[in-house]
């Protein structure tokens, strides 16, 4: 067990625009660099209250939703933690199974999706599936390279996720549970990443280098309606959906270093979300 202290920490904020402020609800979870490392703080939209949720040595990534309040991450050596925002305890979950990577929640807190990274094989992970105790692991992809970034549709019966092996090969999948054969959603031969489905399940978010530069789209779990919402110089990635659908936090460079940013879900209105003075990514949105 390891347990992390809770701190809080005020930090200025800016809204998409300040008639909508009150339109935007629940908290955004992230990572920042903090004291040389990066950490997971959440910033509450009602309040404007910034807490890091973390510390320690290692770098600590990728926040996602976990059972009830807690929050997943792992950590720069390829570990698991759960940290509860309530008194920042974090735990380790999944011992038995590391090195593992990009562990989330599905939708009724019952079973937990995540990335186990093979070592017999060099670039290699496949998707696994547990009950959310981390009791009953099983395989649920089983194809070569890389499958990662796994997101759950809203009604718990669909996976998204990004899949490749090698520059050129990298494109979004969904499979559904107890299926046997992804559907490819993308086919643009480039960089896709970061699927993430909206609240009612109409669409999905993701992030595509198709362009040249890596950007935020949507389109639908079909694969088709794609769309570009962001056009800016530098990363914007890691999309991930305010709670009423209307909105997209997204990692963005495009100021020189990396921030989290909102759009609306047409891509209009982008502003800096958290503006925290250090390095800040990875929105998971609540």
């Amino acid at each position: 067990m390891m347990c992390a202290a809770l701190c809080f920490v005020a930090s200025a904020w800016h809204s998409p625009r300040s008639s909508e402020v009150s339109s935007l609800q629940g908290v955004v979870t992230y990572s920042r660099l903090t004291a040389g490392t990066w950490q997971v703080w959440q910033f509450d939209l009602k309040t404007g209250v910034d807490r890091q949720l973390t510390t320690g040595l290692t770098d600590k990534r990728h926040p996602a939703k976990g059972p009830g309040a807690l929050i997943f991450y792992h950590n720069s050596n390829q570990e698991t933690f759960s940290v509860n925002p309530a008194n920042g305890e974090s735990l380790r979950v999944l011992e038995g199974l590391s090195p593992v990577r990009s562990a989330v929640a599905s939708p009724d807190g019952s079973q937990i999706i995540f990335s186990k990274i093979r070592t017999d094989i060099v670039d290699s992970s496949n998707l696994w599936i547990a009950r959310v105790d981390g009791a009953d692991p099983r395989p649920f992809t089983m194809d070569g390279g890389i499958q990662d970034q796994p997101s759950w549709s809203p009604n718990g019966r669909t996976v998204a996720y990004a899949a490749g092996h090698g520059y050129g090969t990298y494109e979004i999948y969904l499979l559904e549970i107890g299926g046997r054969v992804p559907t490819q959603l993308t086919k643009n031969k480039s960089y896709e990443s970061f699927p993430t489905w909206s609240p009612d399940g109409s669409t999905i978010a993701y992030s595509s280098e198709v362009t040249g530069d890596y950007e935020i789209w949507t389109m639908d779990p079909k694969g088709e309606s794609q769309r570009q919402l962001t056009q800016s110089p530098g990363l914007d990635s890691t999309p991930s959906w305010s709670p009423d659908g209307r909105w997209l936090a997204f990692t963005s460079r495009r100021s020189g270093e990396l921030e989290v940013w909102v759009c609306s879900s047409d891509g209009s209105g982008q502003r800096s979300l958290v503006a925290t003075g250090a390095p800040a990514c990875d929105p998971c949105w609540q």
